[in-house]
């Protein structure tokens, strides 16, 4: 089964805490047939690159970092 990207709406809108939650819970605690694409990962950084408030999601897109350079 191949994991599905947030949609975009949610991860440019989406709370900081909570948007980080997310991401964590989908690169970390999915199984593993559900992970997501080094493509998809891409993605989401992109899109969280997009957010107004950007310069404060480091830590979220450090996340997606580490897990396109662990797998």
């Amino acid at each position: 089964m191949k994991a599905y990207l947030p949609f975009q709406d949610v991860l440019l809108t989406m709370p900081r805490v909570e948007l980080a939650a997310l991401v964590n819970n989908w690169l970390w605690e999915i199984p593993l047939e559900q992970t997501p694409t080094d493509e998809q990962a891409l993605k989401m950084i992109e899109l969280i690159k997009a957010r107004p408030d950007a310069a404060e999601c480091g830590a979220i897109i450090d996340s997606c970092d580490e897990y396109l350079n662990g797998k």
